[in-house]
């Protein structure tokens, strides 16, 4: 059975693309990973933390957080975890965001400062007018926690809010993300395919109705993406229909609501009109050519407390089906920002009459939600947007 088992791995590391498969990854590849910004990997263990930042090859900064021990993190995941479960009501908002603004300050002032001031070092240092990425890798309880959003809460000074911030899992992930994954055209590989699933369930029941839902996909009705897009509303968005069109298209924007499984992530699902998308199904599905999705549904990049860092939920199971990147939400959203941020994040991809590219799609969420903050919405309601990936 052994010699059968490596005789099949041989096989497959003939293909291309398969060369190291199931081979630990190379240091030297594991540094690539940060061509395009810096990556801060944040190590959290019951001895210390530590946030090392990956800049190229042989070049790592350690910067202990000698005032986020685990205990401290552990505390601070579970004061976030009871916040979450707050009424929706206008009293619990205003709890959420209080306890938000808190977690925020408390990491701001745990070390988040000292990476925050790293990092401009390098982007003071590189002279880029381009968009400074920065990629967030963080492990154990901190997982739990939105860290992008760490900061002293004042508009005039330096927080993580500041940089074009992505999350991955693993270097390893980020790389394979680049690459293009298992794109087997060259204009999937550089991102500039845009035939679009848009997908809009606003009435599932024992849900509330998404007011929302149908003037976000107005918004993408009136971008270029209106030539090259597929459509499916309330009857026409089936649990069949959904899983038939999404490997033919490479763009996905999905309304609707989702629900999510600690216990079971590989049941976390999109609720549709006959019954729910899982991502057990998801993940086995064949998307050769995907490259972005909007997941405009709650609890898409949702943790469980239960292996926190290795967790799969929706977000990491559409990365795993091939998607290159994505924008999802760590708690639920807000009925009237959805509309919103979809007309602000489509109109800075495709400003000035630029074809939409993946590699863009970090900076036009920072820029929506850079516009949020200007006009003071609460933390609670824009903090909950994640980018993942390239």
């Amino acid at each position: 059975l052994a010699e059968r088992w490596e005789d099949l791995i041989e096989q497959v590391r003939q293909f291309k693309g398969f060369e190291t498969f199931l081979e630990a990854p190379r240091c030297r590849s594991l540094h690539q990973a940060a061509r395009d910004g810096p990556i801060v990997v944040i190590n959290v263990s019951e001895y210390r933390t530590d946030a090392l930042i990956v800049t190229g090859p042989g070049q790592i900064r350690c910067i202990p957080l000698k005032g986020l021990s685990d205990k401290v993190i552990s505390g601070l995941a579970y004061t976030w975890h009871q916040a979450l479960k707050c009424t929706k009501d206008r009293e619990g908002s205003i709890y959420m965001n209080r306890v938000l603004q808190s977690i925020s300050r408390r990491l701001w002032d745990g070390g988040f400062s000292q990476i925050a001031a790293a990092l401009q070092e390098i982007r003071d240092s590189r002279h880029s007018r381009s968009a400074f990425r920065v990629w967030l890798m963080p492990t154990g309880m901190l997982s739990l926690l939105p860290i992008h959003c760490a900061g002293p809460c004042q508009s005039d000074q330096l927080g993580m809010y500041d940089f074009v911030t992505s999350y991955t899992g693993t270097l390893s992930c980020l790389i394979l993300s680049r690459s293009g994954g298992g794109c087997t055209s060259s204009s999937a590989g550089d991102g500039t395919r845009h035939r679009l699933l848009a997908v809009a369930q606003p009435k599932v029941d024992n849900f509330p109705v998404l007011q929302g839902a149908e003037r976000e996909i107005d918004a993408l009705l009136d971008s270029p993406f209106s030539e090259n897009m597929t459509y499916l509303s309330e009857a026409e968005a089936t649990v069949s229909r959904f899983a038939e069109e999404l490997p033919q298209h490479e763009w996905l924007h999905c309304c609707s609501h989702a629900t999510w499984n600690s216990t079971n992530p590989l049941d976390s699902a999109f609720c549709l009109k006959d019954g729910k998308l899982t991502l057990s199904c998801i993940v086995r599905l064949r998307m050769w050519n995907a490259q972005f999705a909007f997941l405009s549904a709650c609890h898409t990049a949702r943790q469980t407390s239960l292996l926190p860092d290795e967790s799969m939920h929706l977000t990491a199971g559409m990365q795993v089906s091939g998607f290159r990147s994505l924008v999802a939400t760590q708690w639920a959203m807000a009925d009237q920002d959805g509309p919103v941020l979809t007309r602000m994040f489509y109109d800075y991809l495709m400003k000035d009459g630029r074809a939409p590219d993946v590699r863009n799609t970090a900076e036009s969420l920072h820029l929506a939600l850079r516009q949020f903050r200007l006009r003071n919405i609460p933390m609670y309601r824009w903090a909950l947007f994640v980018h993942a990936g390239v």
